[in-house]
């Protein structure tokens, strides 16, 4: 078994060694994202001069106004002082009226004189936003509290790899007041492709599906996609318009102004960006594998976000999650290699025996396990609309919802266990077999190796995205083919498929 394993885990190593060395490349440290969430300076404006005092400038010296952690209202930071002013609006159990808050942040030397978006959740209730002394936005009317913040920065007034400076004017009315919602950040705006103006609505080319594996999908804005538009490994950018959804596997998704997207826009390991005049009439998903905090959109982040408030960009926001990655992912395969040893030991095992079986059955579990699933919900649904009809019926329906969610729980914890056996099986294939294998002992140490490996890859953008999808499918399909490791063959014997290596048989002495 060891000599069948061998171009298996030699193949597996250096490709995690390739990987890690190209996270030392430079250009994969340009993150095309500032954070700008975390602590802020801030100054309630009581006498309303501070645009006059001139609060909106670089230079101002804040080092006396308070700390403040943004997001959130800032009455939850103890800002409740009265203000005579707005006496009689509303109850004043907070501080009403104008308030400042600052922020000095560094944006990549790679990004240049570009220009960039500065995007914000909310804020309750209006605001006036400069960048560097400039004015770049404000938000008024009677609904401006629920409005998410969009403000186009102009090319050239980032100062790339040096220091710049935000500072927000804020109005509140009543209530909670301040910078609400995330996300609060700045992001490098691509250039867009030069392609011929057409009247808005007006397309003159109408195209099938378009799906690109390795690379980005540009729909341009005279093309109408009859259809869906996919990029594996890549990103969507939408000019035009896409009837079907717009899904985008380890990129992002950009719906430019103008362009529409019929149905949802789903980002995997990237963001769900829709500019201002861009429509998505769907929902809105995002499946990150990156520690962000979400923006108002439903957003899966399975991995942890234990350090998703730092305010650091760069390499350090690359050790920030990787960190927090290594202490999730840490406690899960512990918690796993310490309580079911030898279910880990047997699902390692079949991956280099039958790396293109697991693959093949990750594959088809995540196309088959959504179907199965609504099937069986619908089964639940039609199975309550009869208990309705019954008095004694309606007492069931507890059972069939937990029926539902039981089974949905089950999907999860294979592919929970399934990412153990992939764990153990890299770590076994940088320390070699243990002496004593299928002890607790044996396993914790090469499944924590294989957690360190992991989320050293998983921080690299879009690579790391592109890996972690590929160890769930792995993940997956060795849950599914060793019956969640109860024999590496489990499924050969129950669909009586091939076998694997047998010991030879004992022949008997000649004559």
């Amino acid at each position: 078994m060891r000599g069948r394993a061998l171009p298996w885990t030699k193949g597996l190593v250096l490709a995690v060694a390739a990987v890690l060395l190209l996270s030392a490349w430079p250009a994969l440290w340009a993150d095309s994202t500032v954070d700008l969430m975390g602590t802020w300076k801030f100054k309630g404006d009581w006498g309303e001069n501070g645009q006059q005092a001139g609060w909106q400038n670089p230079e101002l010296d804040e080092s006396t106004w308070r700390d403040i952690n943004v997001p959130g209202p800032w009455e939850e930071e103890g800002v409740k002082t009265f203000n005579p002013r707005w006496r009689g609006t509303v109850e004043n159990d907070s501080y009403n009226g104008y308030a400042w808050y600052r922020r000095h942040f560094q944006v990549p030397a790679e990004w240049g004189q570009t220009k960039a978006t500065l995007s914000i959740g909310s804020i309750d209730d209006m605001d006036w936003t400069y960048v560097n002394g400039k004015l770049v936005g404000t938000t008024s009317g009677d609904r401006a509290f629920e409005q998410a913040r969009q403000y186009e920065i102009p090319e050239g007034l980032l100062k790339p790899d040096a220091d710049n400076v935000i500072a927000i004017r804020v109005l509140d009315y009543g209530g909670v007041g301040g910078i609400i919602n995330a996300p609060v950040e700045i992001s490098k705006q691509e250039p867009a492709p030069e392609w011929p103006e057409e009247e808005p609505g007006h397309y003159t080319e109408t195209r099938r599906d378009m799906v690109q594996v390795i690379g980005s999908v540009v729909v341009p804005p005279n093309v109408k996609v009859e259809g869906d538009a996919v990029a594996v490994g890549g990103s969507v950018d939408v000019q035009g318009y896409v009837t079907g959804a717009a899904v985008a596997v380890g990129g992002s998704v950009r719906v430019r102004p103008g362009a529409t997207v019929g149905r949802d826009a789903v980002a995997v390991g990237g963001r769900v960006r829709t500019e201002e005049g861009g429509v998505v009439e769907g929902q809105v998903v995002q499946i990150s594998f990156l520690p962000w905090m979400g923006d108002g959109h439903w957003e899966l982040n399975p991995f942890g976000g234990i350090f998703a408030w730092w305010p650091m960009v760069g390499p350090l926001a690359w050790l920030a999650r990787f960190l927090s990655r290594v202490a999730f992912w840490g406690i899960i395969g512990l918690v796993l290699a310490g309580l079911f040893p030898k279910r880990l030991e047997a699902m390692a095992r079949a991956l280099p025996l039958y790396p293109g079986l697991v693959a093949a059955y990750g594959v088809v579990g995540a196309i088959m396990t959504p179907a199965v699933f609504s099937l069986l919900v619908m089964a639940g649904i039609l199975a309550i609309l009869v208990l309705l009809a019954t008095v004694v019926g309606i007492a069931l329906i507890p059972a069939v919802v937990l029926a539902l969610a039981c089974v949905l729980l089950g999907f999860v914890a294979l592919l929970v266990f399934g990412l153990g056996g992939v764990w153990l099986g890299l770590g076994k294939a940088i320390v070699g077999p243990p002496a004593d294998p299928g002890t607790a002992r044996s396993v914790i140490g090469p499944t924590l190796l294989g957690v360190l490996l992991t989320a050293a890859v998983s921080v690299l953008p879009v690579i790391g995205a592109l890996v972690v999808i590929t160890m769930l499918i792995f993940a997956y399909g060795v849950a599914l083919m060793t019956g969640v490791g109860a024999s590496p063959e489990w499924s050969h014997n129950l669909l009586r498929l091939r076998r694997g290596p047998q010991p030879a048989t004992p022949q008997p002495p000649s004559a």
